[in-house]
């Protein structure tokens, strides 16, 4: 027999209290991406059913220069797109109808004694690893995943793409600066630095606050300067992810991004790169009605990630 909607609802309840907060310190020890944003204040609760925010497609451009007694000209006024993202969810199912019957007639004495406790926290803390890896691993791929987190590959990494609901084809003020290879692998130069950091810089009004490299890319800049190093800093470690500056600008190293690609940053483009979460607590649990012997219990959390201005963002690729 399951165990019943009551006993259910207590269950959902009591890890809701226990485990809270949980999900934050899992992602904080395993995940670099989500550690980083944390430490820079850019993980921030945002209760909304879908983002939204204006974008500049069309500057203003009325300030002119006139004589005195000259006419006035024509006001200017400026056009606003309007970027739309969603959370997404990420679930995670535990069992609880078989347990709590094992070895008592008494839903509530199982649960309550060490064995029915472990049992159940066994799964919650699974549920709780498996979400945590997912969520860093979706925030730093090339590629968003079907219903999962719009990658910074997808906000960053293009510029032919629809992002947060814009099409990026012929809308410029969209569009981050994307240097690649066409897919062929070459070498870290530092004509390629220079590029993305004049271009970002120059061209574009940005102020590059770091760069996440993956690894590949991230050891060809090691080649790149070693030559040049004079001293270390034994205290290079960012987030659990080791730095080396460039200009002033940090180039840490980002696990599980994709190999050859660099991801420029400027967090003070708008409100920057923002991890949102749907909830003050980091997850939310429930009891799911199910026809099953075994009743099932989600652990589910809402994230997104947003950047605000891709235009002063960009990436640079097919590095080996």
């Amino acid at each position: 027999m399951p165990a019943g909607t009551v006993v259910l609802e207590q269950i959902a309840s009591r890890i809701q209290k226990v485990y809270s907060g949980a999900l934050a310190r899992t992602l904080n020890e395993t995940s670099p991406a989500y550690s980083l944003l944390s430490e820079r204040g850019k993980i921030v609760t945002d209760t909304r059913n879908e983002y939204r925010w204006p974008s500049v497609d069309e500057a203003y451009d009325g300030v002119n220069n006139i004589n005195d007694g000259e006419d006035l000209p024509d006001a200017d006024y400026e056009n606003y797109a309007d970027a739309l993202l969603k959370p997404k969810i990420f679930i995670g199912l535990i069992r609880v109808g078989r347990m709590l019957q094992l070895g008592s007639k008494n839903n509530e004495e199982y649960f309550a004694s060490k064995e029915g406790s472990q049992v159940l926290s066994d799964q919650v803390n699974a549920a709780m690893r498996q979400i945590a890896r997912q969520i860093h691993l979706q925030i730093v791929a090339d590629a968003a995943v079907v219903k999962g987190i719009t990658s910074l590959g997808d906000a960053v990494g293009k510029d032919d793409n629809t992002y947060a609901n814009i099409n990026r084809v012929g809308n410029t003020f969209w569009q981050p600066y994307v240097n690649d290879n066409g897919g062929v692998a070459r070498p870290l130069t530092e004509t390629l630095l220079r590029d993305m950091h004049d271009t970002i810089t120059e061209t574009r009004g940005g102020n590059t606050s770091e760069v996440w490299c993956g690894t590949t890319a991230w050891n060809a800049l090691a080649d790149l300067l070693e030559p040049r190093v004079r001293t270390s800093d034994p205290n290079n470690l960012r987030g659990g992810a080791a730095s080396i500056d460039w200009r002033g600008i940090p180039f840490i190293r980002m696990p599980d991004q994709t190999p050859g690609t660099m991801y420029w940053f400027d967090h003070n483009a708008g409100e920057g790169i923002l991890l949102k979460k749907q909830h003050d607590e980091d997850f939310i649990v429930r009891p799911e009605a199910t026809s099953s012997y075994d009743d099932r219990m989600s652990i589910a959390a809402h994230y997104e990630i947003i950047v605000h201005d891709p235009s002063r963002q960009g990436s640079l690729k097919d590095l080996v």
